[in-house]
């Protein structure tokens, strides 16, 4: 009897294994499928009328890092103290990475150094090194006003990114090389974040989402992989179950579908939890831009800190805008909108509050209103945006750069 009952799971065993397998193999068919066949998505179409990028060449640029990521195996790695970064020297006609893993060329130390710092709206969302990015527009302005090959703007934004990383960054970055100035533009990741992902501490919406490229590169796999059942135990449980819902032919075939409709939406307020949760957010922001402070003003750098601008606060939503602004609010419930609504303002004022306290070493960017009343597409979701935007950013931000002109001369 025990034989017929370890031979019965024996048989169970092997058929969900072989299901496991053949899940695999579908996943990957469907993506690989879905990736050979680049599209632009829909919600960047009205936004290219206003572009001087097509929708061929946009397309192209993404099949660019489709093709990257295949060939490198994912165009991120682990790495132990930003969890993980860009795979260094990438190369591709549209997309590629310099030795830092940074989405731009190769730092020119002759030059002096500015150093632009945030997520994946500093890096241009999807559509990094096409050339008309924030940081490409900014060294052109400065290269016309205060004069050629004085200053670079390289480009450190990671798709992702909260502040926890991003200080990191800027910490590791200016150990390696001398910047001038740091501009640091960000704090929506640091709210969407832990907002979609409540039940993982020490991992954002972003590592969950792409666990099929990271997961290979996490610390704890990397130790045991010697140990094939430990490995294969470890995989399902912490990145290959709570990414199910996260593949892309899954979210295809159901969210994209459930989400496209626009339903009506419920609104409710925030709660005492909430409230406990955004001011949880909002002080890890505040107390890694303390951080930021005090390593600048250690290396003599001078600061510019703003918060990226967001579709919640863009006073004149276009009809694009404001449908694409249910559908998230359908997708991640009334609440979302609250927590930008509640953190942002919290955010703002604690950075009055440093700006007192250290008046010599921080200069404050309103780069979160820029497009509160612009009354033209903007916004394909909650925060990111396309080149024509880009420049008007990079606007704003040089009339706050200071440049001693009186040294430049001499």
């Amino acid at each position: 009897m025990f034989k017929n009952i370890l031979k019965d799971s024996f048989i169970v065993a092997t058929i969900l294994f072989l299901l496991f397998v053949i899940f695999e193999i579908f996943c990957f068919y469907k993506i690989t499928k879905s990736q050979n066949h680049t599209k632009v998505k829909k919600e960047y179409i009205p936004l290219l009328k206003y572009s001087k990028i097509g929708e061929e060449n946009l397309a192209n640029h993404f099949q660019n890092i489709n093709l990257l990521g295949f060939k490198n195996n994912g165009i991120r790695e682990y790495h132990p103290s930003l969890i993980y970064l860009y795979k260094p020297n990438l190369s591709s006609e549209t997309f590629y990475t310099n030795s830092f893993g940074l989405l731009d060329d190769e730092p020119n130390l002759s030059k002096k150094q500015i150093l632009i710092l945030g997520s994946s709206v500093v890096g241009s969302g999807l559509r990094q090194n096409l050339k008309e990015n924030i940081d490409q527009y900014l060294e052109k302005q400065i290269d016309e006003t205060v004069g050629e090959n004085i200053y670079e703007v390289i480009n450190a934004g990671i798709g992702g990114y909260t502040s926890n990383q991003e200080f990191n960054l800027m910490h590791l970055l200016s150990d390696k090389i001398f910047f001038d100035k740091v501009i640091y533009m960000s704090g929506a990741n640091d709210i969407d974040a832990r907002y979609r992902v409540k039940d993982f501490d020490d991992l954002r919406s972003y590592d969950i989402i792409h666990s099929r490229v990271v997961k290979s590169q996490i610390e704890d796999n990397l130790n045991l992989r010697k140990n094939p059942i430990i490995s294969i135990y470890t995989y399902l449980r912490h990145y290959f179950l709570p990414s199910l819902n996260s593949y892309k032919y899954l979210g295809d075939l159901v969210h994209a579908k459930r989400v496209s409709t626009i339903n009506q939406i419920t609104k409710v307020d925030l709660d005492k939890k909430d409230y406990t949760f955004i001011n949880e957010i909002v002080q890890n922001y505040l107390s890694n831009i303390k951080k930021m402070i005090f390593l600048t003003k250690n290396k003599n750098i001078q600061l510019y800190v703003g918060l990226q601008p967001t579709i919640f606060t863009k006073n004149f939503k276009t009809k694009n805008e404001e449908k694409n602004f249910n559908i998230l609010i359908n997708k991640f419930g009334f609440k979302y909108v609250l927590y930008y609504e509640q953190a942002y303002p919290m955010m703002k004022k604690g950075l009055e509050l440093l700006k007192k306290d250290y008046p010599e070493n921080l200069t404050l960017l309103d780069t979160d209103i820029i497009f509160n009343n612009t009354k033209i597409d903007i916004f394909r979701d909650n925060v990111h945006f396309l080149e024509y935007s880009n420049e008007l950013v990079a606007k704003k931000i040089f009339n706050y750069l200071n440049f001693n002109t009186k040294k430049l001369n001499d």
